[in-house]
């Protein structure tokens, strides 16, 4: 089962504060955030920068508070958008910390996509309508339209993904 998401597209930044690492404790039990919990905002890098690179922000739904751990599932999605569509991503090194979604912050969740554009020479081509986020533990993914042509013939994943709260500085960088 999938979940929609509207997205806004635009260059990085915005004056959302970024959550920071959280600990668990009695008075903050630790809660995984289910896919209908969160909103993904995916924002694509200022041009001439990181060409492959999109951005997801991640943000609570409602009002309420929950954690986020690791790294979520990210894969391509098929035609139609319905279901995940080659392997997932591959994960990229970096601190796993726990973060609590809550209204008002935002967790960062770089992607990258291996683009003609990102490679710098020809490669086979392969279309995808956009990709399907799931968080870390959950069984249900929601669908980013983002459509976009991928290198399949490459001896490297299709996409890449760094842990929770890794900027884009710091993935680029």
């Amino acid at each position: 089962m999938l979940l929609g998401a509207a997205l806004a597209l635009s260059a990085c930044g915005g004056s959302v504060p970024e959550a920071t690492p959280s600990s668990t404790s009695a008075a903050n039990p630790s809660r995984s955030c289910l896919a209908s919990e969160l909103i993904y905002d995916l924002t694509v890098p200022e041009a001439g920068r990181g060409e492959g690179y999109v951005v997801i922000n991640i943000r609570a739904a409602g009002g309420g508070t929950c954690q986020l751990e690791g790294y979520p599932k990210v894969a391509f999605a098929n035609q139609a958008g319905t279901s995940e569509s080659g392997l997932p991503a591959q994960q990229q090194p970096g601190e796993n910390a726990r973060y609590e979604v809550r209204p008002g912050t935002v967790v960062p969740l770089v992607v990258q996509l291996r683009t003609q554009d990102a490679v710098g020479s020809p490669c086979e081509l392969q279309h995808a309508n956009g990709i399907i986020v799931t968080p870390p533990g959950g069984e249900v993914g929601t669908f980013l339209e983002y459509p976009t042509d991928v290198c399949s013939d490459m001896d490297q994943p299709m996409l890449k993904v760094w842990p929770l709260g890794v900027t884009f500085d710091q993935a680029y960088g």
